[in-house]
C-alpha cells in the first residue's frame, strides 16, 4: 500500500510539473499559427496591390491569393484589415491576438 502511495505521489508531482508547460506550449502554438495566418493574409494583400497596381485592398482581394481560402484562427478570433499606416501599408489583425507587430515580441 505504501509503494502504491509513493507511485501515485510521483505521478502527481510529474503532472504538476508537466501540465503548466504543456498549456504554455499549446497557447504559444495557437498564437504562432494565428501570426502565420496574418502573414498569409498580408501577403495576399500585397500580391493583389502589386498585380493591380493599386494602393488599397480588402479581405476578399487577399483571399484570392490564399490557397484554401480564409484561414481560421486557432483561438476562434476573426481576421480583419486595418487602415493603412503612415507608410501606406495595410495590416491584418485578429480579434484574439492583435497584429503581427504587437505579438512578435511576446512569442518565443
Amino acid at each position: 500500500l505504501v509503494e502504491i502511495m509513493i507511485v501515485v505521489a510521483i505521478i502527481g508531482l510529474l503532472a504538476a510539473i508537466g501540465i503548466p508547460s504543456f498549456q504554455k506550449a499549446r497557447s504559444n502554438s495557437r498564437v504562432k499559427a494565428c501570426m502565420n495566418n496574418l502573414r498569409m493574409i498580408e501577403s495576399g494583400l500585397e500580391q493583389h496591390m502589386m498585380l493591380n497596381n493599386d494602393t488599397t485592398a480588402d479581405m476578399d482581394d487577399a483571399i484570392v491569393f490564399i490557397k484554401g481560402g480564409l484561414p481560421k484562427c486557432a483561438a476562434s478570433g476573426t481576421y480583419s484589415i486595418l487602415a493603412a499606416n503612415t507608410a501606406g501599408e495595410l495590416a491584418a489583425s485578429c480579434t484574439a491576438h492583435g497584429t503581427i507587430a504587437a505579438q512578435s515580441a511576446d512569442v518565443n
